[in-house]
């Protein structure tokens, strides 16, 4: 995976947030990745990666790992990248496909199938 080149001008807040982005996007399939896997791949406690997220996005890691997910799963719909709602859900970490369809529903406002059947 190629790495987008940091600029000298790029705050370090919004470096120390992207890298955390690119660390979660490597294991966003996994169901099993947590906040603990995550802080882990970050070489951080878990309180400090709580620490930083929540400053950097006034979000705990679990919210915002919950919504990179969201977001990817999002993109893969419009893209209609995989056939149905069950894999994109099985491909973003969600284990089950009904959490996934409601928790995307109250995320976006709209059905994950309505997305990809569009």
């Amino acid at each position: 995976m190629k790495r987008p080149v940091s600029h000298p001008h790029d705050p370090p807040d919004a470096e120390a947030l992207r890298r955390l982005r690119e660390l979660a996007a490597l294991s966003l399939h996994r169901s099993v990745f947590g906040v603990a896997a995550w802080a882990a791949a970050a070489g951080l406690s878990e309180r400090t990666l709580y620490r930083r997220l929540h400053q950097l996005t006034g979000q705990p890691p679990a919210a915002y790992l919950r919504q990179l997910r969201l977001e990817r799963a999002h993109q893969l719909l419009l893209t209609k990248a995989l056939p149905s709602v069950d894999e994109v859900a099985a491909a973003v970490g969600f284990d089950d496909a009904s959490y996934f369809a409601r928790v995307f529903h109250r995320h976006f406002g709209l059905r994950a199938y309505d997305l990809l059947s569009a």
